[in-house]
């Protein structure tokens, strides 16, 4: 709508204005070649040093980032946008990021965000709560219990506020330096939880929310099998997806075939109850 437009627009013409207020450098999206050598990137108010690569996908890049003069870590985020419904969601992703609050330290933080324009696209650079992999493989046995408490801590504290991650799943778990876990990338984040399913255009609008979905092996069977009428989606589809990644990091393998009989009794009965397929049960 125009009203929705105009919105994009001051925010848009905020995060430029705070670029051009910042130094010269300020808000320069470096690309993938500058970010693997080390170079530098000014973000909000913080100069950082770009590391490792932790993911990269068609639209996003997530490196390790370092405060050049507080030796303070980061993970930072590149994504460009190659129109205003990319710069919408973006958008939608901050004032989600805003929403959750800092109060759990295993959901992300926003500490800085800069805007670069290039021509028709615009380049977006985030700023957040650190992590140094990402949990995409089987964990070690002492590391398992520690890490779904922590992205199950980050779920519980996202749903109290009417949040729905959207896409729990390896690519979305960050492993922080001490072990535990840290709940990224909230481009598929959306409220409030519950999401209307009876049409098609609410359908289509659920799915739009979704398009940078990187978990899809993960995914509930509701929002799989999104269709008009069909069974609801909300903060449920998360705790599915959070028993399917359970099972990925506990067993090596996706639960395919049901729950793995040789996982313990008390984390097979409580990813038993996170896979059950009806959303009713």
């Amino acid at each position: 709508s125009p009203q929705k437009n105009r919105r994009a627009s001051r925010w848009l013409a905020k995060g430029l204005s705070a670029a051009k207020s910042a130094s010269a450098a300020a808000a320069r999206v470096v690309d993938a070649a500058a970010a693997a050598s080390g170079g530098t990137l000014t973000v909000g108010t913080r100069k950082v040093r770009v590391g490792a690569a932790l993911d990269e996908t068609t639209r996003r890049r997530t490196f390790v980032a370092r405060d050049v003069k507080a030796a303070e870590e980061f993970s930072l985020t590149l994504v460009t946008c190659d129109g205003k419904d990319a710069l919408r969601d973006v958008r939608r992703e901050v004032e989600l990021l805003a929403a959750v609050g800092r109060e759990c330290r295993h959901c992300p933080v926003l500490f800085g965000q800069s805007i670069q324009r290039d021509g028709p696209k615009i380049s977006v650079a985030l700023l957040g709560r650190p992590f140094v992999a990402l949990a995409t493989e089987r964990l070690p046995q002492s590391q398992i219990p520690t890490v779904l408490r922590g992205v199950a801590a980050a779920l519980a504290h996202m749903h109290s506020r009417d949040v729905a991650h959207g896409d729990v799943g390896p690519r979305s778990v960050g492993l922080q330096r001490d072990g535990e876990a840290l709940l990224a990338d909230f481009s598929c984040a959306r409220s409030p939880c519950a999401h209307d399913t009876a049409t098609r255009e609410a359908c289509m609008a659920l799915a739009a929310t979704l398009v940078d979905a990187k978990n899809r092996q993960c995914q509930a069977p509701e929002v799989a099998s999104l269709k008009p009428g069909g069974p609801p989606v909300d903060a449920r589809a998360d705790v599915y997806a959070f028993g399917s990644w359970a099972h990925l990091v506990s067993t090596g393998a996706p639960p395919r075939h049901g729950v793995d009989g040789a996982l313990p009794g008390r984390l097979a009965a409580l990813l038993r109850e996170a896979l059950e397929v009806s959303v009713d049960a």
